[in-house]
């Protein structure tokens, strides 16, 4: 797939927050989303004080944290008296599999590598279905409340679901929602090449070890797809799937549209 570099908007924050505007990808109708109301990003705990400064600047008036609870006790986004935060984990799929997410977990090779690839991958197949997490992000979006962000640790996984599940809901193609998603690949290529230089020997000789070290720090398009398949399968277009998932109706869909779009 061929990133669109444009869509790498310049941010004084550091690449690797993946901090990035939704607006600018064409949508419903032809028409673009608007820049400067949809936002995703790692997690703004990562800030530093400058770029925090340059974070209030924006008058974002609502953030969704998805990480877990715990993950929020060990590094707690910074406190923001101006906006509205609200946590709630975007880590909820049907079937209660335990996945571990851990360094070890995600280092795995041979049979237990294979293992972990196919639970990492079942989670993603669910993860966008009836996820309480995202049924509260959609729900504040097409109540046109933005400028909003939202965001886990490394903006990749569960932001990267969220994105996709707005992205959709505007009408965006499914190539564009799939640039957007394998983008993070761009912000935090650092990141990913270090890990595969680290594991050199190992990712050479084993493909899934080296799957699973691209998708500790960065995304696979093959799993990206799992999840838009997904989304494609649970219902025929995306006003029934919004409805039947989110209980979102068409009149909602299409007053966000009008909002959103430009």
């Amino acid at each position: 797939m061929i990133i669109n570099q444009s869509k790498m908007k310049e941010f004084p924050f550091r690449k690797t927050i993946n901090f990035r505007d939704l607006g600018g990808y064409e949508a419903a109708d032809g028409r673009h989303i608007k820049e400067g109301l949809l936002y995703r990003s790692g997690g703004l705990f990562y800030m530093n004080e400058e770029e925090l400064e340059e974070f209030k600047k924006m008058d974002i008036e609502f953030v969704l944290d998805l990480r877990t609870k715990k993950e929020v006790k060990e590094k707690p986004d910074p406190n923001l008296p101006d906006v509205f935060m609200l946590q709630h984990s975007g880590l909820e799929h049907k079937s209660g599999a335990e996945i571990d997410f851990s360094p070890a977990g995600m280092g795995r090779v041979g049979g237990e590598g294979e293992d972990q690839l196919r639970k990492f991958q079942g989670y993603y197949g669910e993860l966008p279905l009836e996820n309480d997490a995202f049924r509260i992000l959609l729900q504040e979006m097409v109540a046109l409340r933005a400028p909003l962000l939202f965001h886990c640790a490394s903006g990749k996984d569960r932001t990267g679901i969220g994105a996709m599940l707005i992205l959709y809901l505007l009408g965006a193609s499914i190539e564009t929602i799939m640039e957007d998603y394998m983008l993070s690949n761009e912000y935090l290529q650092e990141n990913v090449e270090r890990e595969l230089e680290s594991r050199r020997e190992i990712v050479e000789k084993d493909p899934t070890a080296k799957k699973l070290s691209i998708m500790k720090e960065g995304v696979l398009l093959e799993t990206g797809y799992i999840a838009m398949n997904a989304i494609l399968d649970a219902a025929p277009d995306e006003y029934t799937f919004f409805e039947k998932e989110y209980g979102i109706s068409r009149e909602a869909i299409d007053r966000a549209r009008d909002f959103y779009l430009e």
